[in-house]
């Protein structure tokens, strides 16, 4: 499901005139039967035009576009997959992530940054592994990707922020991560629209586009089999987002209690309402502790 499937070129004109958020506030109502908050609703106005800019501004106007695509077997939406042909005439799909940071810190836990959300400074995943761990799921869950009908790339574009090399998005500890999964600044557009050029540049998008759509969603791995090697290998399930964190800041809190001169005692309490995986979570929370716990 996605509350918006169409044609590069539709896109950029909806963006442009300011209709794009209104055209997804309503989707979004007629698939859920609530109305989304605000705060993403301005989310879409900001970062859609941003995106619909770029792609405008670097020829991209024979191409597929998906936004809010929700992942198979998942509540969680990525915000929007553009579609096309490579130089090579190869089908291939590029997930790009949005933000509207102009703020990043360090976290404690691996593969996060603090930065500001809904009011309060959170820890959050750094979005190259958010958008990889979509990438990683979907090469998993949907046959277009898993059966290498459609290649698959990543990226990130945080359109508020201007690049420094000094930034927390591009420390050192997030070199690898950065380097599979770019991040593009806002005041770097002409790096986005080459990364995407590189995967989509003959266009010829909208054929697969419907290719992603009509293909089916299922594992591309055994239930049985991940929950099998769920306990003696935490790979076996992709965490999501918040999943992700809170996996990280278990295992950052086992290092702090590992480490202390005095042995303590850490209760860390995760809430999460239906459908957010939280028996899979513990599981890996758990097997994850043990593992650092033994070394």
């Amino acid at each position: 499901m996605q509350l918006y499937a169409g044609r590069s070129r539709d896109f950029v004109d909806e963006a442009t005139r300011n209709a794009i958020a209104r055209r997804l506030e309503a989707a979004f109502f007629d698939a859920y039967h609530y109305k989304p908050s605000l705060q993403e609703v301005t989310s879409w106005q900001n970062s859609l035009f941003r995106m619909a800019f770029a792609l405008q501004q670097g020829g991209f106007d024979d191409h597929g576009v998906l936004l809010e695509y929700q992942l198979p077997l998942s509540s969680r939406r990525l915000d929007c997959m553009v579609t096309g042909r490579s130089e090579s005439d190869a089908a291939y799909a590029v997930i790009v992530e949005l933000k509207q940071w102009s703020d990043v810190e360090p976290s404690n836990a691996d593969d996060c940054v603090t930065t500001w959300v809904g009011g309060r400074k959170r820890d959050v995943l750094h979005p190259s592994r958010q958008v990889g761990q979509y990438e990683e799921y979907l090469r998993d869950m949907h046959s277009a990707f898993s059966e290498g009908e459609v290649g698959l790339r990543s990226c990130a574009f945080l359109h508020n922020l201007n690049h420094r090399p000094d930034n927390e998005i591009f420390a050192p500890r997030h070199e690898m991560l950065v380097g599979r999964y770019p991040v593009f600044t806002g005041d770097r557009q002409a790096q986005l629209q080459a990364f995407l050029s590189r995967h989509l540049g003959r266009g010829k998008g909208e054929q697969v586009l419907e290719t992603v759509l009509r293909s089916r969603h299922a594992p591309s791995r055994k239930l049985l089999e991940h929950t099998a090697q769920v306990v003696k290998d935490q790979k076996a399930y992709v965490l999501l987002d918040n999943q992700y964190v809170v996996f990280n800041k278990v295992l950052a809190e086992v290092r702090a209690a590992a480490a202390a001169s005095r042995k303590r005692k850490t209760v860390v309490l995760v809430h999460g309402g239906p459908g957010t995986g939280n028996p899979s979570l513990r599981c890996i929370c758990w097997g994850g502790s043990l593992a650092k716990a033994s070394t």
